[in-house]
């Protein structure tokens, strides 16, 4: 230790001297900038002030880049975000809209069987024997005014038009037969077919068809059904069928229409209580 201690105080010695030659240095530097007319505030400001602003500038510079940056990624998700919702929100519209289909899929056939179903009607017995429709083409129902039934509604069968009411009474009805004479109702061969005016000849097995364009293509046994044109019976009641075709000394076509149903054998008749002259 004793040997150490010279060397220590040596060391001691020199960073003295050194702290010393570094101070007169500063002062002489500054005397000489001084002499020369630079300040110590210009030297600050040259190489300490100035660096420091530009760096504070390209850190704020770099702060501000980063935080756009990160503005855009933020602005970004959002917008990642809102498009999501928008994409769920349609498809839960396009299941909806498939369930829809579904749904109207399933309700089309009620809603077709709705649009032309039968109107409300009434089931009626007739009290006249066979004779009396043979000689007149009228039946007479035991159904009138009492219970809903209007002049001109169309009576029918099961199997297809019977006529018309042609008169009302409080409790009984007289029914005008589609092979009365003075008949006449709106028909369509068909569904979707030509329409002509369908009249009775005064037998209970013919019907003559007549008034259908020209060139149309109608064939025996094609089904004939009433039209409703004349605004009075409805649509869709089966007629009869077409027999034969004919040509009248005017060129024009005549068909000949086996009816749907022989008057002489209803016992019983459905009268469409909507229909026909309002009370």
């Amino acid at each position: 230790m004793a040997v150490l201690a010279p060397l220590a105080s040596r060391r001691w010695l020199f960073r003295q001297w050194l702290l010393w030659v570094a101070v007169c240095w500063a002062l002489l530097s500054v005397q000489v900038l001084n002499q020369r007319g630079i300040s110590l505030g210009f030297l600050v400001q040259r190489w300490v002030w100035v660096p420091l602003l530009h760096g504070y500038e390209r850190l704020y510079r770099q702060v501000e880049d980063w935080r756009d940056r990160w503005r855009t990624v933020n602005e970004l998700a959002e917008e990642n975000r809102r498009l999501r919702a928008e994409v769920f929100r349609y498809q839960q519209m396009e299941r909806q809209y498939e369930q829809v289909l579904q749904e109207m899929a399933l309700f089309r056939p009620l809603y077709d069987r709705w649009q032309t179903r039968r109107p409300s009607s009434l089931w009626a017995r007739v009290v006249l024997p066979d004779v009396h429709v043979i000689r007149w083409h009228q039946i007479v129902i035991d159904r009138g005014a009492r219970h809903g039934v209007h002049r001109y509604a169309a009576v029918s069968t099961p199997d297809g038009l019977v006529g018309y009411v042609e008169s009302v009474g409080p409790t009984t009805s007289q029914v005008r037969l589609v092979s009365h004479p003075f008949f006449r109702c709106g028909a369509r061969v068909g569904t979707d077919g030509p329409m002509g005016i369908l009249y009775g000849q005064g037998n209970p097995s013919r019907l003559l068809l007549r008034y259908v364009p020209q060139g149309s293509a109608v064939s025996p046994g094609s089904p004939v059904y009433t039209s409703g044109i004349e605004g009075v019976l409805p649509v869709g009641l089966r007629v009869g069928w077409v027999e034969a075709a004919r040509t009248s000394d005017t060129g024009e076509a005549l068909y000949e229409v086996r009816p749907a149903v022989v008057p002489s054998q209803v016992v019983w008749v459905i009268v469409d209580v909507l229909g026909g002259e309002p009370p």
